[in-house]
């Protein structure tokens, strides 16, 4: 009996097991496919853009990074950036890898991360750092137009050149415009590369430079730069004083080629500064007494005598109106009105004034006077001619030796 019970028991467990044991792992296997696996986080963030630790970065740098999700879900970024160790959040939910944070601050330490979001989990990146570089100042300005040594025979003409900035900073330009060497400045925080100088003087040499100036106030200086104008009717030249490489204009009227500046050659005892103020040479040269200015001309060059001078206002019709032709056609240098000048004759003379017997310095911006080579009589006064800014006539009036007034010099 018993055995039979045992025989039967262990048929039963044979049957059992081998039906129970599929149906088990039936419901194991399907069991564990429905159940929901937990979300991964997206990888760490890696710069790809070469400014970790990096210096002398520019302002205008982008940031840019790498990353991805296991599951390939969407990713939003946010950004921390600042010049603390610790940045502060920037801008929340970006959703893009690369980022431009606006212009820099020169020579600034800069501290980023990225923090990366699929929506459940996030991944927060290191620390990375850059700076930027200290600011380096415009480039040389360039290219001038006109051409350096051009002549323009049109009435009017727009200066224009180049210039670059190392940093890509926006740039203004102050303009120095003259008739000399030295220009002095006529406008300021001009935003293009072009200045319109409107109508030109006949017969004369302009020279011009401008300073180039970034946003953080670096700035410089460019060259020195001259064309010479021409109207129709007007020959122009160059004189070169060998003796101290000063460089004047000239101009041809009546067939002879007249200095179209005031002479500046240092003539040692005789010769001097209005007022003793150097800067007062650039503009109106220096002041001679009668024997300094007859030795000072270069060679090749003198001082002209009165029947020369004579000669040259006869040909822009007489004394009554050759002042208005002769005197340079402006109110920045002649006292206004500067009244009919218009410099048609190309002489562009300047009011430099004189020093009289007394030693006074007197009438700089009113009158020009210049010496000519020829003696009133035997008393010891020579002519000289006059020019003043509230007439358009030219006078010859006799004077002793022992003033002091500006040269213009004449060709041989």
């Amino acid at each position: 009996m018993h055995k039979a019970y045992f025989i039967l028991m262990k048929i039963y467990n044979r049957i059992i097991i081998k039906i129970i044991r599929p149906v088990l792992l039936i419901f194991l296997i399907l069991g564990f496919c429905n159940c929901k696996r937990p979300n991964l986080p997206p990888y760490q963030p890696v710069i790809v853009s070469s400014i970790d630790r990096s210096l002398d970065q520019d302002t205008l740098v982008f940031l840019s990074w790498q990353c991805s999700d296991p599951e390939n879900e969407i990713i939003k970024y946010d950004i921390y950036f600042g010049n603390s160790r610790d940045p502060q959040l920037l801008i929340s939910d970006y959703d893009s890898a690369i980022y431009y944070p606006g212009p820099l601050i020169k020579d600034e330490i800069y501290y980023w991360k990225i923090v990366a979001k699929d929506g459940l989990n996030i991944s927060e990146g290191p620390i990375w750092n850059f700076s930027t570089g200290p600011n380096r100042p415009p480039e040389l300005p360039n290219m001038p137009y006109p051409v350096i040594g051009d002549n323009i025979s049109t009435g009017s003409v727009k200066l224009s050149w180049d210039c670059l900035d190392p940093n890509d900073d926006p740039m203004i330009y102050n303009m120095y415009i003259g008739r000399n060497n030295t220009p002095r400045k006529v406008a300021i925080d001009i935003s293009s590369r072009e200045y319109d100088l409107g109508g030109l003087q006949s017969g004369d040499i302009y020279f011009w430079f401008v300073v180039s100036i970034d946003i953080n106030g670096d700035y410089t200086v460019g060259p020195v730069w001259y064309f010479g104008s021409q109207f129709p009717g007007n020959s122009l030249g160059t004189l070169i004083d060998e003796r101290d490489n000063n460089i004047y204009s000239t101009v041809l009227i009546n067939d002879k080629w007249w200095m179209s500046e005031n002479l500046k050659y240092h003539y040692p005892n005789g010769s001097l500064v209005y007022d003793y103020d150097e800067a007062n040479e650039s503009n109106f040269g220096r002041l001679y007494n009668w024997e300094a200015a007859y030795n000072s001309c270069p060679s090749g060059w003198h001082l002209p005598s009165l029947e020369e001078w004579e000669g040259m206002v006869n040909s822009l019709g007489g004394k009554n109106i050759a002042g208005s032709l002769m005197k340079m056609e402006d109110t920045f240098l002649w006292e206004a009105p500067n009244s009919g000048a218009d410099n048609l004759s190309g002489f562009a003379a300047l009011p430099g004034g004189y020093m009289n017997t007394a030693g006074d310095f007197v009438q700089i911006y009113n009158e020009a006077i210049f010496w000519t080579s020829s003696e009133v009589n035997s008393s010891g006064g020579f002519w000289a001619t006059k020019l003043k800014y509230n007439q358009t006539s030219i006078s010859f009036a006799g004077f002793y030796g022992n003033n002091a007034f500006s040269v213009r010099c004449i060709k041989d």
